[in-house]
């Protein structure tokens, strides 16, 4: 007799039944839903300017970091990081200022148009 087998008698994978009068639902907290959405982002974006970071610490680790050798790679970093503070800021001044109201047929409403919208209908 294989090891396996024994050990699956005693130790068995699977968590469920195959009857579903066996299966017993617990309830934790008590079920019903919110009146607001969290507003974590639907897509995790990368991290930005890793590249020239890279390049940037590899050139100041073969010049024993002496900044006047490697002004090159330094003035490409610094300018990767002014390009993506502008599109941040400009994505902040966009959210607060251009506000659109959710429309009928829309796929897609940003989590703050959305619990305004919960605010406006509580359930």
């Amino acid at each position: 007799m294989r090891v396996t087998a024994i050990l699956n008698k005693y130790y068995p994978r699977r968590r469920y039944t195959d009857n579903e009068s066996e299966v017993i639902f617990k309830t934790e907290l008590p079920i019903g839903l919110r009146n607001f959405v969290s507003g974590k982002g639907r897509i995790a974006h990368p991290p930005k300017c890793i590249q020239e970071m890279y390049t940037m610490m590899a050139c100041l680790k073969q010049a024993e970091f002496a900044e006047n050798d490697c002004h090159k790679e330094i003035s490409l970093f610094n300018d990767c990081n002014k390009h993506l503070n502008k599109g941040i800021q400009y994505m902040n001044v966009e959210k607060t200022l251009g506000q659109k109201e959710a429309q009928p047929g829309d796929k897609l409403i940003p989590s703050f148009q959305l619990n305004r919208l919960l605010k406006k209908f509580p359930s």
